[in-house]
């Protein structure tokens, strides 16, 4: 495993496993446009998800009252 702790966060690579992932990624039929990688990841997009969709829901009636 590769630390890469020295970046300021505690992520840890298993490049064997990233090749595998990048390998069934490459022979998919419909690959996805983005692909988060580990955990920590995921965790973020959640929480970036999480604000969006508050913060949607906040402003919901302002911005439906552009329509026509």
């Amino acid at each position: 495993m590769i630390d890469y702790g020295h970046l300021g966060r505690s992520a840890v690579a298993t490049p064997a496993k990233l090749a595998q992932a990048i390998l069934q990624l490459a022979n998919a039929v419909e690959p996805p446009v983005r692909f988060p990688l580990g955990t920590d990841t995921l965790k973020r997009i959640a929480e970036k998800n999480a604000f969006v969709e508050q913060e949607t829901a906040k402003w919901r009636t302002l911005a439906g009252y552009t329509d026509y």
